[in-house]
């Protein structure tokens, strides 16, 4: 009796296949630009704060200055850890 193709084990030639698929994709993605750019991303912040450089600033204004560009690197991070993720899920 056979068994039905659904319920067989995957052969060893499919898990190698389904391997270096996904080996390909994370590499692929590792290597694309997320179209991130810190000199435009600076540019805004000073457009924010009136044209003025860093130096320039107020105490308090350097601290939110500060926290945003630590948090902007941050989510930069995450969203393209996320993104992916999620492209690699697809592939599974």
């Amino acid at each position: 009796m056979s068994v039905v193709k659904s319920k067989r084990k995957q052969s060893q030639f499919e898990v190698f296949h389904h391997l270096m698929k996904m080996r390909q994709r994370i590499t692929d993605l590792l290597l694309r630009d997320f179209g991130y750019s810190f000199e435009k991303f600076n540019k805004k912040l000073e457009k924010r704060y009136g044209g003025k450089p860093y130096e320039e600033l107020t105490d308090t204004q350097k601290h939110d200055y500060e926290r945003q560009k630590k948090r902007s690197e941050t989510d930069r991070l995450e969203r393209s850890y996320f993104y992916m993720q999620n492209n690699i899920e697809e592939t599974t």
